[in-house]
Parts: C-alpha cells; sequence; structure tokens
C-alpha cells in the first residue's frame, strides 16, 4: 500500500508540473498554487473512488427491483389497444359540403355534419343548412329545419327582450345601446336570410329605424354606420350607402374592411376608375384569401 501511495504520489506530482507548465501564463503569478492544487486534486482521487465504491455498496444492497413480468411473449392487444387514444376523423376526407349534397351518403353522417355547422353560425353554413332542407332522407329535412327554426327563434326572442327593454328605458345611454344591438339583430335576420320574403321590407324599416336612433345621437357611431350603410346598399340606395361607409373610415382611419363596399358602389354607378383607385389603397386586404383575386385582377385592370 505504501509502494501505492509512493508512485501515485510521484505521478501527481508530475502530473501537477506538466499542468504548471501549460498554465504557466495564464496564472504566472500563483504557480505554486496551482501545482499545489493540481496535486491534492490527484491524491484526493483514491479517497473519492473508496467514498464512490462504498455508496455503490450501499446502494447494490437495498436496491429493490419490480417483480419479473411473467408470460411475456403473450400480448392482451384488447388491453394493448386501450392504452392509445383513438383519434377518428368523423367526415373522413370529403368536405361538409360535399358530403351534404352526395346522395350517398348516410343520414347519420349528414346529421351529424349538421350538428357541426350549427355550431358556428355564419351565412355559408346557413345555406348549407338550407340546402339539405330539399334531402332525399325525411331525417335529415326534419333536422335542418329543427336548425333553422331554432335560429330564428333565438333571434326573435332575443328581439322581443330587448324591444320591451327598450319601451321601459328612461335613460338616454340605456336607450342607445338597446336601439343599437336592435339593429343589429334586425340586420342578422336579413343577412342569414332567415325572415320569410314578406317579412324582408318591415325587417329593413326596422333596422333603419333603430340606426337613426342611435345615429342621432352619435352619427360616427362605426357599427351603426356600417349596418345601415350594407341596408342602403341592398336597397341601391347607393349615396347614402357610401355616405355611411365614408363615416366609418373618417372615425376608425382603418379602411380594409369598407372599401370593398365602397368598390362596389361604384362598380354598380359604373364608376370603374374608382373602383381601381380605391382598392389600390387597399394593401391590407392583399392577404385576405377571399379578395385577394380580386384585387391582383383590378390591379392589372
Amino acid at each position: 500500500m505504501g509502494r501505492f501511495y509512493l508512485i501515485h504520489g510521484l505521478l501527481s506530482l508530475i502530473f501537477a508540473l506538466m499542468g504548471m507548465a501549460v498554465l504557466r501564463r495564464r496564472y504566472s503569478d500563483e504557480r505554486y498554487t496551482m501545482v499545489f492544487l493540481l496535486f491534492a486534486v490527484q491524491m484526493a482521487m483514491p479517497i473519492v473512488g473508496y467514498l464512490f465504491g462504498a455508496w455503490i455498496v450501499y446502494y447494490l444492497r437495498h436496491v429493490r427491483y419490480d417483480k419479473r413480468l411473467t408470460h411475456t411473449r403473450y400480448i392482451d392487444m384488447d388491453d394493448f389497444q386501450n392504452e392509445f387514444v383513438q383519434i377518428k376523423r368523423i367526415f373522413g376526407e370529403a368536405s361538409i359540403s360535399e358530403l351534404l349534397c352526395n346522395a350517398n351518403s348516410s343520414s347519420a353522417l349528414k346529421t351529424k355534419a349538421l350538428a357541426s355547422v350549427s355550431d358556428n353560425i355564419n351565412q355559408k353554413n346557413i345555406n348549407l343548412i338550407k340546402s339539405s332542407l330539399s334531402d332525399s332522407d325525411d331525417e335529415v329535412r326534419l333536422y335542418s329545419f329543427a336548425l333553422i327554426d331554432g335560429m330564428e327563434r333565438d333571434i326573435n326572442d332575443k328581439i322581443h327582450q330587448m324591444l320591451s327593454a327598450f319601451e321601459k328605458a328612461e335613460r338616454l345611454e340605456q336607450r342607445i345601446d338597446l336601439a343599437r344591438d336592435l339593429a343589429a339583430l334586425y340586420w342578422d335576420m336579413i343577412y342569414f336570410e332567415l325572415s320569410d320574403a314578406d317579412l324582408k321590407g318591415y325587417i329593413l324599416d326596422q333596422v333603419k329605424h333603430f340606426a337613426r336612433i342611435v345615429l342621432g345621437v352619435f352619427p360616427g357611431d362605426s357599427k351603426v354606420n356600417i349596418v345601415l350603410g350594407k341596408v342602403y346598399l341592398m336597397e341601391q340606395r347607393y349615396d347614402e350607402a357610401a355616405t355611411c361607409f365614408t363615416l366609418v373610415i373618417e372615425q376608425e382611419g382603418s379602411s380594409e374592411y369598407t372599401l370593398p363596399y365602397l368598390a362596389e358602389i361604384y362598380f354598380n354607378l359604373r364608376n370603374y376608375r374608382s373602383v381601381r383607385a380605391l382598392l389600390a389603397t387597399a394593401d391590407g386586404m392583399k392577404m385576405n384569401a377571399v379578395l385577394h383575386p380580386v384585387l391582383h385582377q383590378w390591379s392589372r385592370a
């Protein structure tokens, strides 16, 4: 053992001197300290090894392993499949519109598709539901009718509640807020085509009535001006519609949303130069997937 430490000490000293020769430029003022440090580290290595070996012996003495598995050659596939979450595509590769128009699609799958689109109410989805009203399957037709009827009832109930609150409201601010919401709700009836053709004129008059109540107090109200501008555009009252959309641009400073309506007005008036000039300033709409082809076409006109 003494011979081992003698040889180990000599080798440690040689390593320390060689290490100092490499590090002398960086630690020129601490040569002896660096030699002592490197020598001490090398000499302590056996002691560290003894401690580490003792820890390994202690660990191997007290460690416990899990029980060995038996019948490892057999795998229960039913239980194995239950370990993973199964993700299934309800509608496969086909789009919902193609599925609803396909006569070979099952009624159960069509019903699921209708339930899916009914969660996101917009004009396109409502048109999909309406297209199913003429489906050959009775279950699909009845479900489509129930969805349309439910949407119409929901808006009508909100209108009824707000009309009652509007009549009882005494504060001007409350009446203005209710009139703004009523104008939007009546417009939804028109936009989503949930009203009968005979009632369309009455509903448009209601939109204009409540919109004018708001604009009589707040002429620059952007939300109401947009709704009223759409009504005037539908009625082909292009001058009034252009005034509403221009007010929105002046109030908000952003024209990406309202420029297409102004462009449509000028197009209907056959003022094609104004259409091209308007769309040339609509840089923000170039990222719109729907309007980008229109902008590209008019930029080359």
